[in-house]
């Protein structure tokens, strides 16, 4: 049986709760993006939320992104070497890809426009 361990803080008056565990006893969460679990490189499409689960995984960002397109990250498997590929549109007006250095993380990003491109949400 899964067992989750919660912790919670606030970031700009902001509540952001994280778990530790598989994530199968969490009910009554909503989202508006579609969950895809991945175990290998994939590129994105906007309205969807991406569980890496596994090493070494490169999520690719949409390559024609619109205003408002959003894409949900989650790395599930404990890892610390995920990608997300910026796939020529800048990421928090970076020219860089993002490096998934912290297991568990949860991001959203939104596309707001060629100059910011991704930013976080």
């Amino acid at each position: 049986m899964p067992s989750l361990v919660g912790s919670e803080m606030c970031i700009r008056d902001r509540a952001v709760t994280s778990y530790t565990g598989d994530g199968s006893a969490l009910s009554g969460i909503s989202s508006s993006l579609t969950p895809n679990a991945i175990t290998s490189n994939t590129t994105a499409t906007a309205s969807n939320h991406y569980f890496l689960n596994g090493t070494g995984i490169t999520l690719t960002l949409p390559s024609s992104p619109s205003a408002g397109d959003q894409v949900g990250i989650t790395e599930v498997a404990g890892n610390t070497d995920g990608v997300v590929a910026r796939n020529s549109s800048n990421i928090m007006k970076d020219a860089s890809d993002l490096n998934i250095d912290t297991a568990f993380t949860v991001i959203t990003l939104m596309y707001v426009n060629a100059s910011i491109g991704w930013a976080f949400a």
